[in-house]
């Protein structure tokens, strides 16, 4: 603890909200006011906006400026996001500048810091069922240290070398994430290209593909089989199947058309394409999932149809050319992917338990040097 005297945000800063100019009036756009949303808040100091305004859009509107060096935060939609403006700014009606009353008293640059290490009560505090947001006077009276003028700018200095360090650090891990996962990608690309001497076929020649059963909910009965649709995720359940275990879907429509997945157990397919191999065919079931796992990307992007609901057909799916190597070679392409899969994924998850300590040490420093331990 520590003998800083505490006051509230309303005391020390002047809150100042803002609005848009009417899209009516295309003239109000694209002139020389940076004009900030929450889409810009995504970094500490923000330099430049997505969009402009002019000076009669800031008169003929509820927009205001804020002074270069202010702190601007989020108070409805992306609540915790704050920035330093480095130039005059206006803002829409989802944020809020604080404006600092005695700059002689309060560093722009510690208030912003000590907003950060304050967002987990502002998130918690937000209400509204679709749009979260934070009222005006909770804000206000959000309680502030402020310690003599030095010893903020020594705060400031050692929290500015700290988060240098963790993005760095953040930075570092994330690549190492991105190169683990590379190297699956390039692992599954050598494996599937390895010999142009392997025959090649479609994917309806070597397995049976079919669009799933459509079901509707109230057709289903208790059960424990998964019932397959369009998404990601299991809808419901149904007390009959009607593909069996070691099935690959490929969802059919909606966000997630074209993911790929395979079933250990048995299924009803729903709104989704199936694919099997055929019993004493070509290809191994395990092969053929590695084989569409390694199309993933071509499926995305060549296979998709229409934009507002993408779909994905299973006679395209059923045309996809495969290689086919012989049955001991696909054992072996399998066995070695799965090795390579595992390992990477105990890499990632190792990166991205190091990522979490990272973003936790920075909130620990934060904390700690608001509460005078720094």
């Amino acid at each position: 603890m520590t003998d800083w005297p505490v006051k509230t945000l309303g005391e020390v800063c002047d809150l100042v909200g803002g609005g848009t100019p009417s899209k009516d009036r295309p003239e109000f756009y694209g002139g020389e006011i940076p004009w900030a949303t929450v889409r810009d808040l995504n970094v500490e100091v923000l330099r430049s906006t997505e969009h402009s305004i002019t000076v009669e859009a800031v008169n003929s509107s509820s927009s205001n400026i804020i002074p270069s060096g202010s702190v601007v935060i989020a108070t409805r939609v992306g609540l915790g996001k704050a920035v330093i403006v480095a130039q005059d700014t206006a803002i829409n009606q989802d944020l809020r500048g604080l404006v600092v009353k005695k700059p002689k008293e309060l560093m722009a640059e510690y208030l912003y810091w000590w907003y950060l290490s304050t967002v987990h009560l502002v998130v918690a505090a937000g209400t509204g069922a679709t749009v979260q947001g934070v009222k005006l006077p909770f804000v206000s009276g959000l309680a502030i240290p402020v310690p003599p003028l030095e010893e903020q700018k020594r705060i400031v200095a050692l929290l500015d070398d700290a988060a240098t360090h963790i993005t760095e650090l953040t930075t570092c891990y994330e690549q190492a994430r991105t190169h683990v996962n590379n190297l699956f990608t390039s692992t599954l690309r050598n494996a599937m290209e390895g010999n142009p001497d392997w025959q090649m076929k479609t994917l309806g020649e070597v397995c049976e593909v079919a669009r799933g059963t459509s079901i509707t909910r109230k057709q289903t009965k208790e059960g424990s089989i998964p019932v397959v649709a369009g998404g990601i995720d299991v809808a419901y359940f149904h007390s009959v199947h009607n593909r069996p275990a070691g099935t690959i879907t490929v969802s059919s429509s909606g966000a997630n058309a074209g993911f790929v997945n395979r079933w250990d157990v048995p299924i009803f397919a729903s709104d989704c394409s199936t694919v099997v191999a055929k019993e004493g065919g070509l290809v191994l079931g395990e092969y053929a999932f590695r084989f569409l796992q390694f199309k993933q990307g071509f499926i995305n992007d060549e296979l998709r149809r229409g934009s507002a609901q993408p779909h994905v057909y299973a006679k395209d799916i059923a045309a996809i050319e495969i290689t086919v190597p012989p049955f001991e070679e696909q054992k072996r392409i399998v066995a070695r992917l799965d090795s390579m899969k595992a390992k990477t994924s105990e890499m990632v998850a190792a990166y991205d338990a190091k990522l979490t300590v990272a973003k936790n040490l920075r909130q620990s420093i934060l904390e700690s040097a608001f509460a005078g331990d720094l």
